[in-house]
């Protein structure tokens, strides 16, 4: 008695029972399953993953604005891996109004490379909080104004009209001194790692930034709305 092997799920003649000749089986009735790839972005060998060594602290705000030609390093805001510049006036007024405030406005995280020989002073990264530092800058530096109402008026030496603006506005130059210098001292949590490359910094800001999902703009609009009393 010879042996038959059966293909498939039918018998006795019916679709894919090879006994009595070739069928096929109907493109319908197959499903083909691909092998998934990897996920982009995880890394599966190596060895075991250490903690970094991170140093964090507060920092003076006068630290990320500060004159890079009267200190021993520079903040570098263009790594390979950042981003350009994509804060407009009215978010970069909206972060010193919550420096103002006392709000949290997250950690900015550097890597100081090691000193080389071609390199007389360190390499410091900024990895994360590019948009906040160019945003601090760009006050202490006069670039954009804030409205006059959020300062008591004993702080306000001389307001401007700003197109477009129903109350006055105030540069940082146009401060007193006393403000200029408490706002100098205010402190931001700052991060440092120590890590030797621009491609270990490319997967730390990768790994930072990959954390979360970016509020969309009608998120934000909503939660305006709310904040005017226009929405619930």
């Amino acid at each position: 008695m010879t042996d038959h092997i059966i293909r498939g799920r039918d018998v006795g003649g019916a679709p894919n029972d090879t006994r009595f000749g070739e069928h096929k089986r109907p493109a319908a009735d197959v499903t083909l399953t691909a092998t998934p790839a990897p996920p982009a972005g995880l890394s599966f060998d190596g060895p075991p993953l250490e903690r970094l060594k991170l140093d964090q602290g507060p920092r003076a705000i006068s630290y990320l604005t500060r004159d890079d030609e009267d200190n021993e390093s520079e903040l570098i805001l263009d790594a390979p891996y950042q981003r350009g510049s994509v804060w407009n006036d009215t978010r970069r007024a909206n972060l010193i109004k919550s420096v103002l405030l006392g709000l949290p406005t997250g950690n900015i995280t550097i890597n100081t490379q090691p000193y080389g020989p071609n390199s007389p002073t360190a390499v410091v990264n900024v990895v994360d909080g590019k948009q906040r530092i160019e945003a601090l800058r760009g006050f202490v530096g006069s670039e954009y104004p804030i409205p006059a109402a959020w300062l008591p008026e004993h702080e306000v030496a001389e307001t401007t009209n700003v197109a477009g603006w129903p109350a006055p506005g105030v540069y940082f130059k146009d401060t007193s001194i006393a403000f200029q210098r408490s706002f100098a001292r205010t402190p931001f949590t700052v991060v440092e790692a120590h890590l030797g490359s621009v491609e270990e910094e490319a997967e730390l800001f990768r790994l930072i930034n990959a954390g979360g999902v970016e509020q969309t703009e009608e998120t934000m609009a909503h939660a305006l709305a709310v904040e005017q009393g226009q929405a619930n």
